[in-house]
């Protein structure tokens, strides 16, 4: 299996740095190229050299180098499970059967890979042969392959008033182990529905950050490497005072909390997200509501706009970069609906 850290660096030979009109690289340039490929170790060398390129010259995030990490530890196990016939190189190349490789995995494994997954895995694993191809020479399988298809993306639905009610009394007076775990669980399914964060962010989240003073709480690196500013609402901040409160009597000196704002009570480290998994699936249980952290960060953004709120105020406290995602999160519930259609009239001049 690759491990980017133990990687050495590759003894291959130099690249073939592209011409200045790639048509002009000839055939035979080409199948020299991919043919340096011997072994699965002469692979890995070359994706460690991938990886220190993303990192130090393209400046990818870590995110997105972990995913390149994963991505390329399903591929290696395709190019491993070739015949013995079947050369190294010649595998390397075979996009479509590495796809095809996946989809009957996924018919038959006990977790199936969902089309999402394997849609992530090709365009994680293209920016390597992109990089093969400028930096070596080698012909990018990529070019001639489709990407897979996608199922119809469905937003995750927003919760009503009354659902975001009964999950926040749930959360408040479940039977959890400790005050501290009761008054951690209310604040994270709160800072969902209160302030919209992401997943990503919430683990994420730092102590420092978040002033009850200013009533502020700094995102830090969010969704697409930006920073924000977040205002905290004020029932939003009586339930962060609760948590803050009920930490620093957790925690002791011998025992000291990290720098995450959602501490372990085991490590005093940030909440793992298997941790944050579980307690969302307790709440989500004991409540009855099928809800997930998005689709509370969805019901967040949907009263923001359903407050007669501008597009654009959405967007900024959401954290989307366009404004054709937030646009996405409009919607009207059945009582929108019921509603308005009363307002209808061909007699009365009620319409405006």
């Amino acid at each position: 299996m690759f491990h980017s850290g133990t990687a050495r660096p590759s003894a291959r030979h130099p690249s073939l740095r592209p011409s200045a009109d790639p048509q002009t690289v000839t055939a035979d340039e080409l199948e020299s190229a991919i043919l340096r490929f011997q072994t699965l170790e002469d692979v890995d060398a070359r994706f460690a050299e991938f990886l220190d390129h993303a990192e130090f010259s393209l400046g990818h995030s870590f995110d997105t180098r972990r995913g390149y990490k994963g991505t390329y530890g399903n591929f290696r196990q395709f190019l491993a499970a070739r015949p013995d016939d079947v050369p190294v190189a010649h595998r390397l190349l075979d996009i479509q059967g590495w796809i095809a490789w996946n989809r009957k995995r996924a018919s038959t494994a006990a977790k199936p890979l969902s089309s999402v997954t394997v849609n992530t895995y090709f365009r994680q694993l293209r920016p390597f042969f992109k990089d093969l191809m400028e930096r070596d020479g080698v012909a990018n399988p990529f070019d001639t392959v489709s990407v897979p298809r996608l199922p119809r993306v469905r937003l995750p639905k927003a919760r009503t008033f009354e659902e975001c009610q009964l999950i926040l009394a749930t959360a408040e007076h479940f039977d959890w182990p400790s005050s501290f775990e009761g008054t951690r669980a209310l604040a994270i399914l709160a800072i969902f529905l209160y302030a919209g964060l992401r997943k990503r962010e919430v683990l994420r989240l730092k102590f420092a950050h978040v002033n009850l003073t200013t009533s502020k709480i700094f995102i830090e690196d969010g969704k697409g490497e930006t920073d924000r500013v977040i205002d905290i609402a004020p029932e939003l901040r009586t339930i962060l005072g609760r948590y803050v409160s009920e930490r620093r009597h957790f925690f002791t000196e011998k025992h000291p909390a990290g720098p995450a704002f959602f501490t372990s009570t085991q490590t005093g480290q940030g909440i793992s997200e298997a941790s944050l998994r579980r307690m969302v699936a307790k709440v989500r249980r004991a409540s009855g509501i099928r809800f997930s952290m998005h689709s509370l960060r969805h019901s967040f953004i949907t009263v923001v706009l359903n407050n007669d709120s501008g597009i654009h105020v959405a967007q900024r406290l959401a954290g989307h970069k366009k404004i054709t995602t937030t646009a996405m999160y409009i919607g009207l519930n059945d009582k929108d609906l019921r509603r308005e259609i009363q307002k209808v009239s061909f007699r009365t001049n009620r319409l405006r």
